[in-house]
Order: C-alpha cells, then sequence, then structure tokens
C-alpha cells in the first residue's frame, strides 16, 4: 500500500515520529462525520428533511382522494410521491449539499502534511498550522480507511490510512496515538 510519500519522495519516518504527507477529500471528511457524536438534538435536526418529504406525500395522497374519492389510490399515489421525493433529496439534493460544505475551505480539502511525536501532533494544511499536545486530544477513533485523532466533538485531525507506507506503520501510527492520548480509546 504505497501512499503520497513515494510521490513527494520523502523517506519512511522512524516511529516516532510519524512525518506523513497526503491529500484529504470530501470522502474522507464524509468518513469522519460517520463517526462523529452528535446530540439528540442534531439527531432529529437530520430527520426533519425526510419529515417533510412524508407531509408532502401525505398532501398530495390527500388531494388524491378529494380528486378521485377512493382512498386506495390515495395510498398508492402518496407512497409513489414519497419515494420519489427522497430519491431526489438523497441522491441530487444531499450530494450538492455535502460538496458545497468544503467549497473554498483551505482546512478542509487539500495536501496536508502532519507530524506526531510524543509532544503531540502538528498537521499542516494549507497556509493553516495546527498545534497541539496529547492532552488536546480525546479520542482515537479507527475505521478501515481512516485514523482520527478527535480534538472536539466535531472537529479531529483526519489522517486516511493510504497515508502510511505500509498497513503494518497505520496500525503502529493508531497504537501510538491510543498510548499517548489521555481521552477515551
Amino acid at each position: 500500500m504505497e501512499g503520497p510519500r513515494a510521490a513527494f519522495g520523502t523517506a519512511t519516518a522512524r516511529e516516532p515520529p510519524f512525518d506523513l504527507a497526503f491529500r484529504v477529500d470530501s470522502e474522507d471528511h464524509r468518513a469522519f462525520w460517520r463517526k462523529a457524536r452528535r446530540r439528540p438534538i442534531e439527531r432529529v435536526a437530520a430527520l426533519l428533511p425526510v419529515l417533510a418529504i412524508l407531509a408532502v406525500a401525505a398532501l398530495v395522497g390527500l388531494a388524491a382522494v378529494l380528486s378521485s374519492g377512493t382512498a386506495g389510490a390515495a395510498v398508492g399515489v402518496a407512497g409513489v410521491c414519497a419515494v420519489v421525493l427522497y430519491l431526489v433529496y438523497r441522491f441530487a439534493l444531499l450530494p450538492l449539499y455535502e460538496r458545497s460544505f468544503f467549497a473554498g475551505q483551505p482546512m478542509a480539502l487539500g495536501e496536508s502534511k502532519l507530524v506526531v511525536d510524543n509532544r503531540g501532533v502538528a498537521s499542516n494544511m494549507g497556509d493553516i498550522v495546527l498545534a497541539m499536545p496529547w492532552a488536546s486530544i480525546v479520542r482515537v477513533v479507527e475505521t478501515d480507511e481512516h485514523v482520527f485523532l478527535i480534538f472536539a466533538r466535531l472537529a479531529a485531525v483526519i489522517v486516511p490510512r493510504r497515508a502510511f507506507a505500509s498497513a503494518d506503520q497505520a496500525r503502529r501510527f493508531a497504537a501510538f496515538a491510543r498510548q499517548m492520548a489521555p481521552g477515551r480509546r
């Protein structure tokens, strides 16, 4: 598994420190958002578009009942309306919304450089530098594709596993981060 290191011509780092260069894209952020901890009100707010779709479908069904006089046809029309509206929302509107999230955000997308050692975490994203001691990392989360160094409820240093020279180096990185971070693992 060859990471961006080969493209940048840098040698594999000794551990620690880990010295990585990689590109973050919108899929990396989507993966983090799936792992982020949301409050109950945020979960409810995420359901509002679905509730709106159901309300519109119910209104269409009501209109069908009033025009045809039969409830059976209205249920079918309302069901088809709900499915069509949900598909438009899920596959047209939601992707547009998610892509617009990171437009013009230098910290969100692009080339990143990450140095992790015994002192803490330093990340350069474009012209933005983020440095923090290990005490600031509240949680380390691993997935098949990423290691997230979470420093706030909805903020993390996103480290794609493709940034590592090997799967073993990614495993050592995650183990080191878990050892150093004082928060929940």
